[in-house]
């Protein structure tokens, strides 16, 4: 994986060192709309060699501007970085923990990840009940689904990112590291 916090700032300046020219000098990741994809594709344009300068990733969801991208015409798009700080490759099982608890899950230690389905209580649950449920699996792309039988009528699905976000001074939330 991309260390994603270099991407968002590793850019160069050309000779004339004007901030007009900022070139990316490898993949950078940029935060992109549905609506706005098209207004990227042409604000992007094209590299010397006929490519496009922007592309989007599939696997990570997300476009990013491809090495000698004139990241000056892309400046609506790059991600805001101050206020937070993104660290790279977060445990997985602390990830699917944190996220669990995050939904009212009460998790003694780190959740279990051996694929079986695991029943724990929740917040709202009375003494000796266990309304809440989840299994996660760590082969390939660490994934896993959690349900809590009071609020949800079918299984969440998570899947590992493998990005710690800290979000001391973020304002507003941000929908893209939530």
């Amino acid at each position: 994986m991309d260390d994603l916090k270099t991407n968002f700032n590793n850019v160069k300046l050309t000779k004339d060192s004007q901030p007009e020219n900022r070139i990316a000098t490898e993949k950078t990741y940029l935060v992109v709309t549905f609506a706005d994809k098209e207004k990227l594709k042409e604000a992007a344009g094209k590299l010397e060699n006929g490519n496009f300068a922007v592309s989007f990733d599939k696997g990570k969801k997300l476009w990013f501007a491809h090495p000698g991208a004139n990241l000056t015409r892309l400046e609506q798009w790059l991600p805001k970085t101050d206020g937070f700080s993104i660290e790279r490759e977060a445990d997985p099982v602390t990830e699917f923990t944190d996220t669990l608890k995050a939904h009212g899950f009460l998790i003694d230690g780190q959740a279990v990840m051996d694929g079986r389905w695991q029943r724990v209580r929740t917040l709202e649950d009375k003494r000796g009940e266990k309304s809440g449920r989840y299994r996660g699996f760590l082969d390939g792309v660490p994934a896993g689904s959690y349900q809590d039988y009071r609020n949800d009528v079918e299984s969440k699905k998570w899947r590992a990112t493998g990005i710690k976000v800290n979000k001391e001074g973020l304002s507003p939330p941000s929908p893209f590291f939530s």
